[in-house]
């Protein structure tokens, strides 16, 4: 059985040098870890995208991580109905501004708690690499002009 330490490994460190070779080439990486930094009028704009490299699936209101050594998914966590909801406005290409009014609406919250709730599952899922944003212009041109 291959050591699962030894697999993360080389697994960061494809990807690190993967991301090396891009920024010589002129290309920006940032971890998606950053997007918690960002100010609240450029999150509100942020349209998730979810990655489709089979690492993550999202059935029957549950988070499912794939399991190499299973060949199976397994269980990661369970969403409760109002973030299965946010889920499924993830998938329709709403930005997360939109996303928050709709769940405002459905679950009567105020708006401004709504958009927390709506962020914080994006923040989360975006540094589960289960999601990302469709465009980073924003958020990189934020990023340089703070030196970041």
């Amino acid at each position: 059985m291959p050591d699962q330490s030894r697999r993360n490994f080389f697994r960061a460190f494809i990807g690190q040098t993967l991301a090396w070779f891009g920024e010589a080439q002129g290309q920006r990486h940032l971890p998606l870890s950053a997007l918690r930094l960002l100010p609240e009028e450029i999150v509100r704009q942020i349209e998730p995208v979810f990655f489709d490299d089979g690492e993550w699936q999202i059935e029957a209101g549950r988070l499912l991580a794939y399991d190499k050594a299973a060949d199976d998914y397994r269980e990661f966590r369970r969403f409760s109905e109002a973030e299965q909801a946010l889920v499924d406005y993830f998938q329709q290409g709403l930005t997360l501004e939109a996303v928050a009014a709709e769940i405002a609406s459905q679950f009567t919250l105020p708006a401004d708690t709504a958009f927390r709730q709506v962020a914080e599952l994006f923040f989360e899922l975006a540094e589960l690499r289960v999601c990302h944003p469709a465009e980073m212009e924003a958020i990189e041109t934020y990023f340089d002009e703070q030196g970041i």
